[in-house]
């Protein structure tokens, strides 16, 4: 009897938070090993809609840069993006960062307008809004962000109102009803010792609701939190809970610095924040570095024409000076750049063959 095809159910854990899936682009990272940034356009784009944010999380990276940069993508000016990053053989867009981005009030439109331009679309969001679900049919994937597995400690760690939990749960629910095959995923963050003993609920609880898979993470900005901990949810976490399967965050922080390696894969994907402006990357734009990671203005240009302009490829060929990078956050680039750095030539010759 044949084996039945993998369904969205079982993801690969090594492309779905492995940094080899980089080398699925093997004509990119040829250039880019080869020093040659100016060859190389974005596979994917992280887009800021709003800096505006209806969840208070406590532990929030983003908090200050919303306060210091209010702002709204304007409808017109991402609409005219996603036809120019499709243009340049971008391949996805993430809506993601600054705020939610179902917040902005034409969402659906814009995902619509990425759709038409053969964009790949992925959402990382709280998953509070019903405007979440109104685009559901041109998802690749969402990740709803939940770090409580309970109401009350919800409520606690993301200072929202009790019935929020269950809201957003219901939410998932409509979206798995929306969109059968959709790849589903529950990022849950362990942000107090009370979430570890509320996980196995929480994670049985999502298995029911069809969710494809949870990814536990922990925070590496906490201090307070203790290696005991963080070993504990590395170790003790199954790899699935009934069909569902569990990633694990990699604890082991990999430190600022980048490894002390080059960062080839900021040249990879673009970061569009609300503004319109393009960034170098957005854990610069996230860690108050944000007068350090600008490029440049959309606003006042074509993508192509910014992307591939001296100052912004200058940028570029700085980031694969290692000593340059050694005063990166810690980032999550990093995993990229280690695969890259490990890559052989015969593993690049042979990565478009099958």
């Amino acid at each position: 009897m044949p084996r039945p095809l993998p369904t969205a159910k079982q993801p690969s854990p090594s492309i779905l938070s492995g940094g080899d899936k980089i080398l699925t682009h093997p004509d990119r990272v040829r250039q880019l090993i080869a020093g040659r940034p100016d060859r190389v356009f974005p596979v994917s784009a992280h887009f800021y809609l709003t800096n505006s944010c209806n969840h208070d999380c406590s532990y929030c990276s983003e908090i200050d840069y919303r306060k210091e940069y209010p702002a709204k993508m304007r409808t017109h000016l991402a609409v005219r993006l996603m036809g120019e990053l499709a243009e340049v053989g971008t391949k996805s867009v993430v809506f993601i960062g600054g705020g939610e981005p179902t917040l902005h009030k034409d969402y659906p439109l814009i995902v619509q307008s990425a759709a038409d331009n053969g964009l790949q679309v992925g959402l990382v969001t709280n998953g509070s809004r019903a405007s979440m679900i109104e685009a559901a049919e041109h998802y690749s994937w969402v990740r709803v962000s939940m770090d409580g597995g309970t109401p009350e400690l919800y409520s606690k760690i993301r200072r929202v109102d009790l019935d929020e939990f269950d809201k957003v749960l219901s939410n998932i629910r409509a979206l798995r009803r929306a969109r059968p095959d959709l790849v589903i995923g529950v990022q849950f963050l362990i942000a107090t010792a009370e979430s570890l003993e509320v996980l196995p609920g929480f994670l049985e609880k999502l298995s029911r609701m069809g969710a494809t898979y949870a990814l536990v993470k922990v925070p590496v900005a906490f201090d307070w939190f203790s290696t005991e901990h963080m070993q504990h949810v590395n170790l003790d976490l199954p790899e699935s809970v009934n069909g569902m399967s569990v990633y694990k965050h990699d604890v082991v922080s990999e430190g600022v610095g980048n490894a002390g390696l080059p960062c080839w894969a900021s040249r990879m994907n673009a970061t569009i924040s609300a503004d319109g402006k393009l960034h170098v990357c957005c854990r610069l734009v996230n860690t108050g570095q944000y007068e350090e990671a600008f490029l440049g203005d959309l606003s006042e240009t074509s993508f192509r024409d910014l992307w591939t302009s001296q100052f912004v490829v200058d940028k570029a060929n700085a980031l694969l000076d290692p000593a340059n990078t050694a005063k990166c956050p810690e980032c999550w680039m990093t995993k990229f750049n280690k695969s890259i750095a490990g890559v052989t030539p015969e593993d690049l010759a042979s990565l478009s063959f099958v």
